[in-house]
Order: structure tokens, then C-alpha cells, then sequence
């Protein structure tokens, strides 16, 4: 496989340590959420990515939610591939970095997601760094999916 990762990114530690320890099958993250996307009220969704396509097979992308507080839950990922995490943090505006991350990778059994690894960091992750924006509805059922568990599991 071959990943263009910005080397400024902490995602090219994480796609490593992801790819080595664990291949999260497409359809073990694949449930039924109870608030669709595009209807959270108290929260602003951004999608972000590396790259000006919102589907580029390989490419980094960021999705999150952050409240009025600068509390940050989401998901970040490579299209097209299983390796991703869901995150939490806080957003700093004046630097535009999620400070003070908590990252929750799958844990996978015979019946898909069976729990989940968590791995605190002491770096921040650039917004900068995924320099493309997207709206909402350009983001991909799958990505949809996988981002309602990750806002779910740090609620």
C-alpha cells in the first residue's frame, strides 16, 4: 500500500502503529447510529483533508465535532483503507491544533468491535495539515459510520 503522509502529521505515527497492530475489517464498523450526521444541532462537523478530492483512495482525512466549549471528538483515517482512529481532545484556535489527544483504536473479535485501546499523546494535531475542506454531505456512508461510534464513544 502505498500512503502519501505528511511527515508534520501525527497521523503517519498512528497509520503505522494501526497497520501494525490491527486491520479493522470495513463492516465491523458498519452500525446502526442514532444521530445521523448531518443532524447535530449543538455541534460544528468539519471535514478536512489532504488532498482537494473528498474520496481519494489513500489520502488523509479529519472529521470532527467541536462544542462551545473547544471540545473535540472524531474520527481520522485513510479513504479506503481500515487504518483510522477516533480522537478526542481540545481545539486551540489561535494555534488551529487539538490539544491534549486521546486516541481510541478497535479492538477487533469473531463479532466485529469488541472494545477499544486507548493511547493518550503528547502531541497536538495541525488542522493546518489537512489543508482541503469538504462539506458534511461529501463525507462517505462508511466515514458517516465510523465517526457516530467515535462521537458515541467519547460522550
Amino acid at each position: 500500500m502505498n500512503l502519501k503522509l505528511n511527515n508534520n502529521s501525527i497521523f503517519a505515527t498512528l497509520a503505522t502503529t494501526i497497520l501494525s497492530l490491527i486491520v479493522v475489517p470495513e463492516m465491523a464498523l458498519a452500525n446502526p447510529v442514532k444521530t445521523p450526521l448531518l443532524q447535530r444541532e449543538t455541534s460544528e462537523v468539519n471535514f478536512r483533508g489532504q488532498t482537494p478530492s473528498p474520496t481519494e483512495a489513500g489520502a488523509e482525512y479529519i472529521v470532527y465535532m467541536q462544542d462551545k466549549n473547544n471540545q473535540v471528538r472524531g474520527l481520522v483515517y485513510i479513504q479506503n483503507s481500515d487504518a483510522g482512529a477516533c480522537f478526542q481532545g481540545n481545539y486551540q484556535s489561535a494555534s488551529r491544533q487539538i490539544e491534549n489527544l486521546t486516541y481510541a483504536y478497535p479492538v477487533l473479535g469473531e463479532e466485529g468491535v469488541q472494545g477499544w485501546e486507548m493511547n493518550v499523546s503528547n502531541q497536538a494535531l495541525d488542522v493546518e495539515d489537512y489543508s482541503h475542506s469538504f462539506t458534511a454531505n461529501q463525507i462517505s456512508e462508511g466515514a458517516q459510520d465510523w465517526f457516530n461510534q467515535c462521537v458515541e464513544l467519547f460522550n
